[in-house]
C-alpha cells in the first residue's frame, strides 16, 4: 500500500478532506452497483476490477485525509478478521479438522 500512497497522497493534498470524502462515498456506491450487477448476472469482471480499483484509491486518499496510519488500519483489519473467525467458529473448525488428519 505504501507505493500507492505515495501516488495518492499528493492528489489527496491537492482536492481536499471534503472533495475526497465525497468521491469516496460516490465511488462505493458505483462499487455497490456493479456488485449487484454481478449477482444479476448482468455485470461484467472488467466494470467490477475498475470499481474495486477506485475504491481501493479513494482508501488511499481517505486514510491520509484523517490522518490513518498504516498501523492504524493493519490492527483494525486483524482485529475485525479475528472477530469474524470467533463468530463463525473458523479456527474452531480448523483445529478439529487437523486433529482429525493426525
Amino acid at each position: 500500500m505504501n507505493d500507492i500512497r505515495e501516488l495518492t497522497d499528493p492528489i489527496a493534498k491537492k482536492n481536499g478532506k471534503e472533495v475526497i470524502s465525497v468521491v469516496a462515498i460516490e465511488e462505493c456506491s458505483e462499487l455497490q452497483k456493479e456488485i449487484t450487477k454481478m449477482m444479476r448476472e448482468r455485470g461484467n469482471k472488467m466494470n467490477l476490477l475498475e470499481e474495486m480499483a477506485d475504491v481501493y484509491i479513494c482508501l488511499a486518499e481517505l486514510r491520509w485525509c484523517y490522518g490513518i496510519t498504516d498501523h492504524d488500519l493493519n490492527t483494525m483489519i486483524m482485529r475485525k478478521i479475528t472477530r469474524t473467525y470467533a463468530r463463525k467458529s473458523i479456527l474452531s473448525g480448523a483445529k478439529e479438522e487437523n486433529n482429525e488428519n493426525v
